[in-house]
């Protein structure tokens, strides 16, 4: 049987450590020495194993991505960063930067910018329950914005090979505009609305889809 062409492991950066971190809010996502030797060592035993793609979630935030995009990483960071997307090049490893698209992140940017959440709830899992100030309605144009700048400025420090893109883990919005497309329906809208956007400004990069929280 000829092997699958995308042999993918996913994880938060975290998550893998050789260590525990303890006394946080999961996920805890500080880009210590210690989490890039983990990560190193990952990549060589996805390498060794066979695995080709290695999607990294909390590379950047961990809940909410600040106003001020830059302030997510430090320059320590950004060298941090570069040298693990420079490695995992040199093992053959694919490393997507893990993003949740409209929905987890955005609790600083909604505090900031109230008109993009819209409703007083949103759809969880399947359940109507109040809004969790971490959705942003799609129907919102300046939401859309806010995406772009946030795959602009990841692109713009990582160069990364591609994402995987997640739009439901944190809810959906579901304000009388919204609540027009079904789960499925507005499942497709958000992740194409972000899939195209990248495959549109830069072809060669891969993008992953996860149905998390659908």
């Amino acid at each position: 049987m000829e092997a699958y062409r995308h042999r993918v492991l996913s994880s938060w950066v975290n998550d893998i450590s050789n260590t525990p971190h303890m006394g946080g809010r999961w996920p805890m996502t500080a880009l210590s020495s210690d989490t890039v030797r983990d990560t190193v060592q990952l990549i060589d035993m996805a390498a060794r194993w066979g695995y080709n793609t290695l999607v990294s979630w909390g590379l950047f935030v961990d809940h909410s991505w600040p106003v001020d995009l830059a302030t997510s990483v430090s320059t320590e960071d950004r060298r941090k960063l570069h040298r693990l997307f420079e490695y995992a090049a040199s093992r053959e490893i694919r490393l997507l930067v893990g993003l949740g698209i409209y929905s987890w992140g955005f609790e600083e940017i909604i505090r900031a910018y109230p008109q993009l959440r819209q409703g007083e709830n949103i759809k969880v899992w399947g359940r109507v329950v109040p809004h969790n100030g971490d959705c942003m309605c799609f129907s919102q144009s300046e939401s859309r914005e806010w995406m772009r700048r946030i795959v602009d400025f990841i692109v713009e420090v990582t160069d990364a090979p591609g994402f995987q893109l997640q739009p439901f883990d944190k809810g959906r919005c579901i304000c009388p505009r919204c609540a027009e497309m079904d789960d499925a329906t507005y499942f497709s809208a958000v992740s194409y609305d972000v899939a195209n956007y990248i495959k549109e400004r830069w072809p060669d990069k891969m993008v992953v889809v996860s149905g998390w929280g659908m």
